[in-house]
């Protein structure tokens, strides 16, 4: 009879367990199985996870977490340009178009710092959304607005502006040159409401957040700022229609970041087939 593979089999190759043995049960005919565990010290896999002390070892020894020495800057690679507005359902989503694609410069000494040494994904970037007109923030609005026939001020709800995820880590991407740098790829934001607005991003550093800090939670400091240009969210009947994915959104997808497109052959995400 043929061995059983099992996962310890590459840390005990000599003790393989054989095939278990199969046993009706009296109470019904269902088949159980009894499997014997390996035998010897096995692996603790917990030991691969690194402990606060451990993560703060590997952290500079700085407040934040990071060299106090390194600058960053943000780029807008891709700008936002129009959108539909989604309107107050829960699940209506209407993707602004072309979704923003920045990338983050880190420096130190004014020179490029090695992005392989840490981990991307520790740094994150928020999306505020402003009103182009009365440059104020926008993103919770007021529904029913005033002056609608409600009976009473209590049924109106402030509700998110800005939906979708504001929220977006780093990741090492190549661009269309094949160079690798630290990306934020927007893939799920709407605006419930017509106007013209633009977009704050905000860069923040996580990676020593709550317990790995000394002092448990501590603020978040913004360390680059970068403002997009004004776009147009449209009423469902003026909308002129999504843009074409760019050169740099099918870069991205061929390295598995999904983007939204317009809806073809009944799909509504771009994928590298659709390349002409």
């Amino acid at each position: 009879m043929s061995s059983l593979y099992h996962p310890y089999d590459n840390h005990y190759p000599q003790e393989r367990t054989q095939s278990p043995k199969l046993e009706l049960s009296s109470s019904s005919d269902s088949i159980k199985t009894k499997r014997k565990r390996p035998e010897g010290d096995v692996p603790d896999q917990a030991l691969q996870y690194a402990t606060i002390d451990v993560i703060r070892s590997l952290q500079a020894q700085t407040p934040t977490g990071i060299p106090d020495n390194w600058q960053y800057r943000l780029d807008i690679v891709q700008e936002p340009m129009r959108a539909r507005m989604c309107g107050f359902g829960e699940k209506d989503r209407r993707s602004i178009s072309p979704l923003p694609f920045i990338r983050l410069h880190i420096t130190e000494n004014n020179k490029p710092v090695d992005i392989d040494n840490f981990d991307p994904g520790f740094f994150t970037i928020c999306a505020i959304l402003y009103d182009y007109r009365s440059n104020k923030e926008a993103s919770i609005v007021v529904h029913p607005p005033s002056g609608t026939n409600i009976s009473n001020a209590s049924q109106q709800l402030g509700m998110k502006n800005l939906v979708g995820n504001c929220l977006v880590d780093g990741k090492r991407l190549k661009d269309t040159e094949g160079e690798l740098g630290i990306w934020f790829v927007y893939q799920d934001l709407s605006v419930r409401t017509d106007g013209v607005f633009y977009l704050k991003f905000e860069l923040a550093y996580i990676g020593s957040l709550g317990r790995i800090n000394d002092k448990g939670i501590a603020p978040i400091p913004v360390l680059a700022t970068a403002t997009s240009q004004p776009f147009t969210v449209y009423p469902p009947k003026r909308f002129p229609g999504m843009i074409e994915p760019s050169p740099l959104a099918r870069c991205f997808s061929k390295q598995g970041i999904k983007i939204p497109a317009r809806k073809e052959n009944k799909s509504s995400k771009f994928s590298p087939e659709q390349e002409s």
